[in-house]
């Protein structure tokens, strides 16, 4: 049996250096490090082999979420890097170039540019009563009085000292209650701390979805100190087994994204969003508030929550959102991706669907809803992001009225994290950035 044992992981070592030899890594790059051009600007597209391989590649070129051409046998030396593509778009445009093995989707490089950025717009119509309409949620939900509770958390020895942590729990009069951290500097004098709230992406059982003292911690401690929140997304108990969320995300959340849109009673999203805000009207009661700075900062779906957030609720003055979801959910009206969860997409080939989809998403669209905030803006764009595709978040950018808004992009972003061969890179010219623009902001 040891033998056996043996033999089956010299083999699995064998296949491995075999797929190495195989599947050779190709390097591609541009000439603009943010990967933002202009209408008409010449893209050139270089390819190198990291090492050399006799499996013949592919390259493909998508276009606003379509795919527009496939090349075969793109020949690529481990000299010096060779145009594998060269063109140019006047209208508004994303682009993704992939190279890899032929048949192979998976061992690909890619990298991605925008055209004319700031061309992007909304696919929806903005509703009329969109603010109105908020307004009027955000009153109903606050006539009703919130319970608060308040459980004290140890921390490590090291920050015992100087900060005190919650586990914190606020009633909703529907849905689940707000459900996550607190953290606050134990001397802080009153009236001197800023507000940070922080958001979560999509998901339920993994661990970036559950709500954490440390996240809340790091927070705190940002600027000269913080008054900092770690909200989860969904309401649910923080602190759990691994079984619990295991059995959330196969049971009663299953599938949430997903869920058919029937009315806004029943939309998923419209008690995450109130959620956010009843947070905000229990932090704001703090004396140390400085009763200035709000400070919201998610990914992903928590990006979608930051936009949400400050459009419902003036009182936030700035807004960080990395690769948001939620973006131009009628993307494909217009005819390119929408963003996560692609709800209108998946529903708009069936008319009454469609009908009732259009009627009822622009409430939630963060293109729509960022366009109704003054606050700070920090975006990041993935460039070759399908998840929540540059074409929704660029036109969410745009459609903020902030005059202070930042758009951070990189050629070699996808929606999850950056490859380790581009993430010191990335970190220099987009996550330094971020950092640098928030402690400047709650300094």
């Amino acid at each position: 049996m040891k033998r056996l044992l043996t033999l089956i992981s010299l083999l699995m070592v064998a296949l491995s250096m075999s797929a190495q030899a195989v599947f050779s890594p190709v390097e591609l790059t541009i000439d603009s490090p943010t990967g933002l051009y202009n209408s008409g600007e010449q893209v050139v597209v270089y390819g190198r082999l990291l090492e050399e391989c006799d499996t013949p590649l592919d390259l493909s070129i998508m276009v606003n979420g379509t795919e527009i051409e496939n090349k075969n046998s793109v020949a690529l030396s481990t000299e010096a890097p060779t145009p594998v593509w060269s063109g140019s778009f006047t209208d508004a445009s994303s682009v993704i170039v992939s190279v890899g093995p032929q048949g192979d989707k998976k061992n690909r490089t890619s990298i991605g540019w925008v055209v004319a950025a700031e061309e992007f717009s909304p696919s929806f119509e903005t509703p009329r009563d969109l603010r109105r309409f908020w307004r009027k949620q955000v009153r109903t939900m606050r006539r009703s009085e919130p319970s608060v509770s308040l459980t004290e958390v140890s921390l490590p020895d090291k920050d015992a000292e100087e900060y005190v942590c919650y586990d914190l729990e606020i009633s909703m009069p529907e849905g689940a209650p707000v459900r996550g951290y607190m953290v606050l500097p134990r001397n802080a004098q009153e009236h001197s701390l800023p507000i940070t709230l922080f958001a979560h992406a999509a998901g339920v059982r993994k661990a970036h979805c559950q709500s954490t003292p440390e996240r809340a911690l790091h927070w705190a401690k940002q600027g000269s100190g913080t008054i900092a929140f770690d909200i989860n997304a969904h309401g649910y108990l923080n602190g759990q087994p691994q079984s619990y969320y295991d059995g959330l995300e196969n049971g009663e959340l299953k599938g949430y994204s997903k869920w058919p849109i029937v009315d806004h009673q029943s939309f998923y999203f419209r008690t995450m969003f109130l959620r956010l805000v009843r947070t905000l009207d229990y932090a704001t009661t703090s004396p140390l508030w400085d009763g200035e700075r709000v400070l919201v900062y998610g990914e992903s779906q928590g990006g979608a929550q930051a936009a949400a957030l400050a459009g419902i609720d003036e009182r936030v003055t700035m807004a960080v959102m990395n690769v948001p979801a939620m973006t131009d959910l009628g993307g494909v009206v217009a005819g390119h991706s929408a963003g996560w969860p692609q709800t209108y997409s998946r529903g708009a080939a069936d008319t009454s669907t469609a009908e009732t989809y259009s009627k009822i998403l622009p409430y939630y669209d963060a293109a729509q809803l960022i366009g109704l905030s003054k606050a700070k803006i920090v975006m990041e764009v993935g460039l070759i992001d399908r998840t929540c595709p540059p074409e929704g978040v660029c036109a969410t950018f745009n459609n903020s009225p902030s005059t202070d808004k930042t758009l951070l992009s990189y050629p070699y972003r996808p929606h999850t994290s950056v490859n380790p061969r581009y993430r010191s890179e990335w970190f220099e010219k987009v996550e330094k950035v971020r950092r640098n623009i928030i402690a400047e902001y709650l300094k």
